[in-house]
């Protein structure tokens, strides 16, 4: 059976001038921008093949992000998102 490398690609959401929830201080746009350049950095110490949608403070719509996710690595069944 052949092996398939998977590829991962993570999408913080939010960003830009949507800043998701606000509680307490945290904001979720920030949070999400955090987490995923931490699971990123995990998943590359690991030698996955890793993808950051954004990887600062963009304003990305569906479509951007969509866009940049099949430019990346096209629209295989081995890409998770």
């Amino acid at each position: 059976m052949e092996r398939i490398e998977k590829k991962v690609i993570i999408d913080p959401y939010r960003g830009g001038e949507d800043i998701g929830s606000n509680i307490h201080g945290i904001i979720e746009k920030n949070y999400n921008l955090d987490l995923s350049k931490y699971i990123y950095k995990r998943l590359k110490d690991l030698n996955i093949k890793t993808y950051l949608t954004r990887d600062k403070d963009d304003t990305l719509s569906i479509d951007d992000r969509v866009k940049k996710i099949q430019s990346t690595y096209g629209k295989e069944n081995n890409v998770i998102v």
